[in-house]
Protein backbone atom coordinates (compact mmCIF):
# COMPACT_ATOMS: atom_id res chain seq x y z
CA UNK A 1 0.00 0.00 0.00
CA UNK A 2 1.67 3.23 -1.19
CA UNK A 3 -0.26 6.39 1.11
CA UNK A 4 0.72 9.62 0.47
CA UNK A 5 4.61 9.25 2.52
CA UNK A 6 5.27 6.58 0.28
CA UNK A 7 3.63 8.84 -3.03
CA UNK A 8 6.19 11.03 -2.23
CA UNK A 9 9.65 8.29 -1.50
CA UNK A 10 8.46 6.96 -5.34
CA UNK A 11 9.43 10.46 -6.48
CA UNK A 12 12.73 10.04 -4.48
CA UNK A 13 13.55 7.12 -5.84
CA UNK A 14 14.09 8.45 -9.80
CA UNK A 15 17.03 9.87 -8.33
CA UNK A 16 18.07 6.88 -6.91
CA UNK A 17 17.59 5.21 -10.04
CA UNK A 18 19.31 7.10 -12.54
CA UNK A 19 21.95 5.48 -14.22
CA UNK A 20 25.34 7.61 -13.82
CA UNK A 21 27.54 5.30 -17.26
CA UNK A 22 27.67 7.13 -20.91
CA UNK A 23 25.55 6.01 -23.16
CA UNK A 24 25.00 6.37 -26.46
CA UNK A 25 21.61 7.66 -27.91
CA UNK A 26 20.44 8.06 -31.46
CA UNK A 27 17.22 10.91 -31.68
CA UNK A 28 14.94 11.03 -34.68
CA UNK A 29 12.39 12.48 -36.19
CA UNK A 30 9.98 11.06 -38.77
CA UNK A 31 5.95 12.37 -40.17
CA UNK A 32 3.19 9.63 -39.89
CA UNK A 33 0.78 10.21 -42.46
CA UNK A 34 -2.14 11.88 -40.30
CA UNK A 35 -0.35 12.05 -37.11
CA UNK A 36 2.18 15.02 -37.52
CA UNK A 37 5.58 14.43 -36.32
CA UNK A 38 7.10 12.56 -34.09
CA UNK A 39 10.81 12.02 -32.52
CA UNK A 40 12.36 9.39 -30.32
CA UNK A 41 15.67 8.18 -29.63
CA UNK A 42 16.79 5.16 -28.51
CA UNK A 43 20.04 3.25 -28.09
CA UNK A 44 21.30 -0.64 -27.81
CA UNK A 45 18.42 -1.13 -25.09
CA UNK A 46 15.91 -0.35 -26.69
CA UNK A 47 14.01 2.83 -27.02
CA UNK A 48 14.70 5.37 -24.76
CA UNK A 49 12.29 8.10 -25.27
CA UNK A 50 9.44 9.55 -27.54
CA UNK A 51 7.99 12.89 -28.11
CA UNK A 52 4.94 13.16 -29.96
CA UNK A 53 2.81 15.36 -32.16
CA UNK A 54 4.44 18.49 -33.72
CA UNK A 55 3.91 20.50 -36.65
CA UNK A 56 7.33 19.65 -38.72
CA UNK A 57 10.89 17.50 -38.34
CA UNK A 58 12.61 20.45 -36.71
CA UNK A 59 10.43 21.24 -33.86
CA UNK A 60 10.39 17.41 -33.20
CA UNK A 61 13.76 17.51 -33.13
CA UNK A 62 14.38 20.08 -30.85
CA UNK A 63 12.12 18.79 -28.23
CA UNK A 64 13.60 15.72 -28.15
CA UNK A 65 17.20 16.98 -27.44
CA UNK A 66 15.91 19.51 -24.99
CA UNK A 67 14.11 16.38 -23.56
CA UNK A 68 17.33 14.31 -23.58
CA UNK A 69 19.73 16.77 -22.32
CA UNK A 70 17.54 17.60 -19.00
CA UNK A 71 16.49 13.36 -18.77
CA UNK A 72 19.21 11.80 -19.60
CA UNK A 73 22.56 14.33 -19.23
CA UNK A 74 24.73 11.36 -19.26
CA UNK A 75 23.86 10.54 -22.60
CA UNK A 76 26.09 11.09 -25.94
CA UNK A 77 24.11 11.75 -28.95
CA UNK A 78 24.92 9.40 -32.04
CA UNK A 79 23.88 9.29 -35.47
CA UNK A 80 20.78 6.73 -36.40
CA UNK A 81 21.57 4.71 -39.03
CA UNK A 82 18.92 4.09 -41.91
CA UNK A 83 18.04 0.31 -40.41
CA UNK A 84 17.46 1.99 -36.73
CA UNK A 85 15.25 4.51 -38.43
CA UNK A 86 13.49 2.38 -40.16
CA UNK A 87 12.73 0.04 -37.54
CA UNK A 88 11.35 2.46 -35.58
CA UNK A 89 9.64 4.56 -38.11
CA UNK A 90 7.31 0.79 -38.96
CA UNK A 91 6.90 0.31 -35.33
CA UNK A 92 5.03 3.51 -35.21
CA UNK A 93 3.50 3.46 -37.83
CA UNK A 94 2.21 0.06 -37.43
CA UNK A 95 0.94 1.20 -33.65
CA UNK A 96 -1.13 4.32 -35.34
CA UNK A 97 -2.10 1.81 -38.26
CA UNK A 98 -3.56 -0.40 -35.50
CA UNK A 99 -1.03 -2.67 -36.09
CA UNK A 100 1.03 -5.33 -34.53
CA UNK A 101 2.76 -3.02 -31.84
CA UNK A 102 -0.72 -1.35 -31.08
CA UNK A 103 -2.37 -5.03 -30.20
CA UNK A 104 1.19 -6.16 -28.32
CA UNK A 105 3.14 -2.80 -27.12
CA UNK A 106 5.33 -5.35 -25.17
CA UNK A 107 7.11 -6.87 -28.11
CA UNK A 108 8.88 -3.23 -29.06
CA UNK A 109 12.26 -3.51 -26.99
CA UNK A 110 12.31 -0.38 -24.22
CA UNK A 111 14.85 1.20 -22.77
CA UNK A 112 14.31 0.53 -18.88
CA UNK A 113 17.34 1.52 -16.76
CA UNK A 114 15.65 5.07 -15.68
CA UNK A 115 12.89 3.41 -14.40
CA UNK A 116 12.37 3.27 -10.78
CA UNK A 117 11.28 -0.16 -9.23
CA UNK A 118 7.41 0.96 -8.76
CA UNK A 119 7.13 2.54 -12.42
CA UNK A 120 8.65 -1.09 -13.86
CA UNK A 121 6.35 -2.54 -12.35
CA UNK A 122 3.83 -0.98 -13.19
CA UNK A 123 4.64 -0.28 -17.06
CA UNK A 124 5.00 -3.96 -17.60
CA UNK A 125 2.05 -4.47 -15.75
CA UNK A 126 0.34 -2.32 -18.40
CA UNK A 127 1.87 -3.52 -21.09
CA UNK A 128 1.03 -7.34 -20.86
CA UNK A 129 -2.60 -6.95 -19.30
CA UNK A 130 -4.03 -4.15 -20.32
CA UNK A 131 -5.00 -5.30 -23.90
CA UNK A 132 -6.13 -2.99 -27.52
CA UNK A 133 -9.29 -1.38 -26.68
CA UNK A 134 -8.94 -1.77 -23.21
CA UNK A 135 -9.34 0.79 -20.51
CA UNK A 136 -8.26 0.51 -16.89
CA UNK A 137 -8.20 2.92 -13.78
CA UNK A 138 -5.27 4.25 -11.76
CA UNK A 139 -6.48 2.30 -9.31
CA UNK A 140 -6.97 -1.12 -10.88
CA UNK A 141 -3.77 -0.42 -12.46
CA UNK A 142 -2.33 -0.52 -9.05
CA UNK A 143 -4.05 -3.34 -7.78
CA UNK A 144 -3.08 -5.45 -10.78
CA UNK A 145 0.98 -4.31 -10.37
CA UNK A 146 0.34 -5.48 -6.77
CA UNK A 147 0.28 -2.05 -5.33
CA UNK A 148 -3.81 -1.43 -4.28
CA UNK A 149 -4.23 1.86 -2.73
CA UNK A 150 -1.77 3.58 -5.24
CA UNK A 151 -3.65 4.94 -7.79
CA UNK A 152 -2.09 8.52 -7.04
CA UNK A 153 1.45 6.45 -7.81
CA UNK A 154 0.17 4.79 -10.65
CA UNK A 155 -0.81 8.61 -12.20
CA UNK A 156 2.44 10.16 -11.70
CA UNK A 157 4.01 7.14 -13.12
CA UNK A 158 1.31 7.75 -16.56
CA UNK A 159 2.40 11.44 -16.28
CA UNK A 160 5.76 10.92 -16.55
CA UNK A 161 5.87 8.12 -18.82
CA UNK A 162 8.15 8.47 -21.85
CA UNK A 163 7.69 5.60 -23.89
CA UNK A 164 4.14 6.35 -25.14
CA UNK A 165 2.52 4.73 -27.03
CA UNK A 166 4.13 2.19 -26.11
CA UNK A 167 3.60 2.22 -22.79
CA UNK A 168 0.17 2.79 -23.77
CA UNK A 169 -0.92 4.96 -20.83
CA UNK A 170 -3.51 6.79 -22.97
CA UNK A 171 -5.69 3.11 -22.12
CA UNK A 172 -5.66 4.24 -18.15
CA UNK A 173 -8.31 6.64 -16.81
CA UNK A 174 -8.15 8.74 -13.53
Amino acid sequence: YLDQASYSEEETDVKQHEVQMKEYIAPTAFHIPSWRWLACAFGENGLALTKLFFDNQAQAHTALVTEISELLPQSVLRTAKQTEIEYWQQAFSSFFAGGDTARNPEIVPLDDRHWTPFRRKVYLTLRQTVKWGEQITYGDLALRAGHPGAARAVGSAMAQNRHSPFIPCHRVLG
